[in-house]
């Protein structure tokens, strides 16, 4: 009968004990309660082992002093100079607190050098910030406040030298550019004021791949401003970059919420320090000295002063509706601290859309301050005949730009009581859109690096 029972159970291939059966089993498969078990009861083993060895360590270190991780937590991705480790080499008695306290103190002095700072402080009337909390959910990221405070001066500090070139030297740039070259004639390079007028921090972002653009940002017109920031998506010291998280992708169609967190990160780091901030991307050409002498004039100099909000650049009509007037991102706009206060105070409203990802930064710009405690709408910056100081394209491309004779033009309809020719551009302006690194420089050395002979009317007049 034994026989026989196991002869039954082998006839699929695996022999099994019955309840009658008393032979020994030969391989009895795992059942997948018992696997299970085996896990578990291996794992236990694991973190017991793992437990002991921890409390193993802790009782054989339990004299010293365990080091703190501070350094390593904070340490960026930017390549930093080193600090004297002579210094700290020699005395083999410093304890290790006082090593890291020197570093730190070294690292503070990279970011933000005490001995750079100037004298002259912010004049203009400090604005009431809102009483109401802000939701911070609906504010850029929140750590931002962990990004190191970058030195303004530094680009000024390092690059504030310009060389003057020869005839020859200046004779090629004109040759390299003509028909820009001879739109910069109608411009007048002006001094800044005596006193050194009004504080300007100039802004610029950008992304890794056009970090070479912003150095060359930096080497030609951002060290004539007071002060200067590149900000980006990565850290980088050659191109003077610092990298300021935003919500969501690096991308065209997500400049909102980039532009969202560089504002945050100025207006809690430089607030008090300037007077006027001009914001725009690495394609962005600014002549820092005729925009001061600007900002500095009786127009704009009282309004800051009785403490009305300024923000000023070239104007556009949305879709060419006069009742939605914005300034023109390209060709950069800038804000007294009036107003970039009330741009703060707003971000985290309803109406300024804070969870929007889209291209049309400038438009948002221009809707956010609209609707602020302060209404406060694109301000009229042409000179007194009517021509613009702030440019959205090229110089050349606004001397040649005719307007079609069907008028169907993107440019012709947002434009504002548009001027072609000789009266494109003010002797006064400031700004220019679209410029390539290449002419960046030449249009940089023909403009402040070579003597120019001609006045500005007389060169204004003489163009055809």
């Amino acid at each position: 009968q034994k026989k026989k029972t196991q002869f039954v159970n082998m006839k699929r291939g695996k022999p099994r004990r019955t309840r009658n059966s008393s032979l020994p089993l030969y391989g009895r498969p795992r059942t997948r309660v018992a696997k299970r078990r085996r896990q578990v009861i291996t794992s236990a083993l694991l973190l017991c082992l793992m437990l002991i060895c921890s409390i193993g360590m802790l009782w054989r270190h339990r004299g010293s002093t365990v080091p703190t991780p501070q350094l390593k937590t904070t340490k960026s991705t930017i390549k930093r100079p080193q600090p004297n480790v002579n210094m700290i080499e020699s005395n083999d008695n410093l304890e290790k607190n006082e090593i890291e306290e020197t570093l730190r103190a070294h690292e503070k002095e990279i970011f933000f050098p005490s001995s750079t700072i100037p004298i002259k402080k912010a004049t203009a009337p400090v604005p009431i910030r809102r009483e109401t909390p802000y939701n911070e959910k609906l504010m850029p990221p929140t750590s931002l406040n962990k990004i190191p405070r970058l030195d303004p001066y530094r680009i000024k500090r390092e690059l504030g030298n310009d060389e003057m070139l020869n005839d020859n030297d200046c004779t090629n740039h004109r040759r390299s550019i003509p028909m820009h070259a001879k739109a910069l004639d109608i411009v007048q390079v002006y001094s800044p004021p005596e006193d050194g007028g009004p504080l300007l921090l100039c802004i610029i972002y950008t992304y890794e791949k056009k970090h070479p653009a912003a150095r060359i940002a930096a080497q030609t017109w951002l060290h004539r401003c007071d002060g200067a920031l590149v900000l980006s998506d990565k850290n980088d010291t050659d191109a003077y970059a610092i990298a300021v998280p935003h919500t969501g992708p690096e991308a065209w169609g997500n400049i909102w919420q980039k532009t969202r967190a560089n504002w945050r990160y100025i207006y809690e780091n430089y607030f008090d320090q300037f007077d006027y901030f001009v914001f725009g991307g690495d394609d962005m050409y600014i002549l820092a000295s005729n925009l001061k002498r600007y900002l500095a004039s009786p127009e704009i100099a009282q309004k800051t002063n009785s403490g009305q909000p300024l923000y000023l650049g070239r104007r556009f009509k949305a879709n060419g509706n006069a009742e939605k007037i914005f300034n023109s991102g390209g060709a950069g706009y800038v804000f007294n601290r009036q107003a970039l206060q009330l741009l703060y105070d707003v971000f985290d409203q309803p109406f300024c859309q804070p969870n929007l990802k889209g291209f049309w930064e400038d438009v948002m710009v221009a809707q956010c301050l609209k609707k602020a405690a302060i209404s406060t709408q694109a301000y009229d910056t042409r000179d007194p005949q009517g021509r613009e100081r702030f440019h959205p394209f090229t110089p050349g491309q606004h001397l040649s730009y005719h307007a079609p004779k069907d008028g169907n033009d993107w440019y012709l309809k947002y434009s504002i009581d548009l001027k072609f020719g000789r009266d494109c551009c003010s002797p006064e302006s400031v700004a220019y859109h679209y410029v390539k690194p290449d002419l960046m420089s030449h249009m940089d050395a023909l403009l402040f690096r070579c003597p120019r002979t001609r006045s500005s009317s007389e060169s204004h007049s003489s163009i055809e």
